[in-house]
């Protein structure tokens, strides 16, 4: 698949510049909320994020489930 055209692609690159813009505080439930809101838009079933900043993880957290139509959640320790 063309990666420019991989809404997961979009969905990183928006995480990583929207993390830089908040170098110094980051507001997790912000994150949540804009990972959740771009998860359902683009009908994904389900993602795992992990934030690192300065070597040291910060957020590691799933969103949605892993196979659509069942109700498995995802957690930070899902694997795709």
């Amino acid at each position: 698949m063309n990666r420019l055209f991989n809404p997961l692609f979009y969905l990183v690159l928006v995480l990583f510049f929207s993390i830089g813009l908040f170098a110094q505080t980051v507001d997790l439930t912000a994150i949540d909320q804009a990972i959740e809101k771009t998860r359902t838009d683009w009908q994904i079933p389900g993602i795992a994020v992990a934030i690192v900043k300065d070597g040291k993880l910060i957020h590691a957290k799933g969103y949605g489930t892993r196979t659509i139509g069942k109700d498995e959640p995802v957690d930070e320790n899902t694997l795709f």
